[in-house]
């Protein structure tokens, strides 16, 4: 699976979608397991809302996560978790994530996997 550094910015564009331009609501969650509810996301972020779940919780700050549509005719995502909520991650083997939207009643998830948080080796700040 893809590989994520703990202490390292987040911004990663997604496989495209296909196209998400009807959509009413857009989110992106990571948990440990997939039988989960959704209140123990490890992230999940809303394209409405930023960052909604951190490790389990509500997010305290929102505007430390975003998702970005940049060609909602392809699905052309961008995910941005700032570097301070990255570095609370705790390494992991795994965690499932998957991109789903709603347009009108109808939900679709166009895209799912797995990806590792990696803690930094090296700690040098300068």
């Amino acid at each position: 699976p893809p590989v994520l550094v703990g202490v390292a910015v987040l911004p990663v564009s997604l496989p495209l979608l296909g196209n998400i331009s009807a959509r009413s609501k857009l989110w992106w969650t990571a948990k440990r397991s997939l039988s989960h509810p959704d209140d123990e996301a490890i992230l999940a972020l809303t394209e409405a809302g930023g960052l909604v779940r951190l490790n389990g919780e509500s997010a305290a700050d929102s505007s430390k996560g975003s998702i970005t549509v940049d060609n909602a005719t392809t699905g052309a995502v961008t995910l941005f978790v700032h570097e301070s909520v990255m570095a609370t991650l705790d390494p992991v083997h795994a965690l499932f994530w998957d991109c789903q939207f709603k347009a009108a009643s109808v939900l679709s998830t166009p895209k799912r996997g797995q990806f590792t948080v990696l803690a930094d080796v090296t700690q040098a700040t300068s």
